[in-house]
């Protein structure tokens, strides 16, 4: 039996289908759906299903609109249908839609804010300082302009408890963030108007309670595919099939407490060994089979996520 015939089976047995869901796989199931960073969830995570139906067909949903009148008439009629399977797309298999819920621990936010403290940095005397160590501003923009980003970002780093955290990258996004093109484009276009500075906040100690369980609501459709399918096809056939299921309502309802990601998933179902195509991204030479396996599969569920897509991977 191939891999998609033997993984539906087991999704259609209550026992068996909690085998295919592990750790990894469940926690980017949630990073697909919820916007984890505001809910601070943990593992250990457990599947809960409500409802699993098998073997759907879902076809094309469009809409036609009308309006006429009769000949001579100043009455209008107007007309709104909707229609199934019209058109020269072929229906989309879902192999299992899951309606459910994902059990996290979530970890209590009780830190208050203590103490906030501001550090102010002068850039006004940065030429000063240039024309006492060398006599004058140097006539070349290139040297000038290095002479003012070392004494710029000097003075930036001076005032955080972690001074390398900020880096040339960091320190050029920021300039990017003001509207500046460098360092000498700041303090001579925008002198007295732009100030740097670091602001330093204390937290209370975190409430010492153990994480509580939290069940977040889900709705997936489960696509099965064996390891010879295609990543761009099997793509763009997600993007298609969550436009159709939206449009017939299956999405989930929002929750103003849940900051959701994405309301429907689309969840592929793969066989691990994939991962063993070194065109995947992730991992390093010498790393043993399973680790590099498992640093490829972590890195692709990152990106799958942010695309509202799940990934499963599976034992074959």
């Amino acid at each position: 039996m191939n891999y998609e015939d033997a993984t539906l089976l087991r999704l259609a047995d209550q026992t068996a289908r909690l085998d295919l869901f592990d750790e990894l796989s469940l926690e980017q199931l949630v990073s697909a759906a919820y916007k984890t960073e505001l809910l601070m969830v943990e593992g250990p995570y457990q599947p809960l299903f409500t409802e699993v139906r098998l073997g759907l067909v879902i076809s094309n949903l469009g809409m036609v609109e009308g309006v006429w009148n009769p000949v001579g008439g100043v009455d209008r009629v107007e007309a709104r249908f909707h229609t199934f399977g019209l058109g020269s797309r072929s229906p989309l298999r879902v192999d299992a839609l899951w309606r459910g819920d994902i059990v996290v621990r979530t970890v209590p936010t009780t830190s208050r804010i203590t103490q906030v403290e501001a550090k102010w940095t002068d850039s006004g005397t940065i030429d000063a300082e240039i024309v006492a160590a060398l006599g004058s501003l140097p006539a070349n923009p290139q040297t000038l302009e290095q002479e003012r980003r070392t004494r710029f970002l000097a003075r930036i780093r001076s005032a955080l408890d972690q001074p390398l955290s900020f880096s040339d990258e960091l320190l050029d996004k920021w300039l990017f963030s003001v509207g500046a093109a460098s360092v000498s484009d700041l303090i001579t276009r925008s002198q007295g108007t732009v100030q740097s500075g670091a602001v330093q906040v204390t937290f209370s100690p975190p409430d010492p309670s153990p994480p509580s369980p939290k069940a977040l609501p889900i709705t997936a459709a489960l696509l099965i595919r064996n390891a010879d399918f295609s990543v761009a096809n099997l793509l763009m056939e997600s993007k298609m099939l969550r436009e159709q299921l939206e449009k017939q309502g299956l999405e989930q309802s929002p929750d103003p407490s849940l900051p959701l990601r994405h309301p429907l998933l689309v969840v592929w179902v793969v066989p691990a060994t994939v991962f063993d195509d070194d065109d995947w991204p992730g991992g390093g030479t010498g790393m043993p089979p399973e680790a590099l396996r498992n640093a490829r599969r972590a890195i692709a569920g990152e990106w799958l996520a942010r695309e509202g897509i799940g990934l499963v991977a599976t034992p074959t």
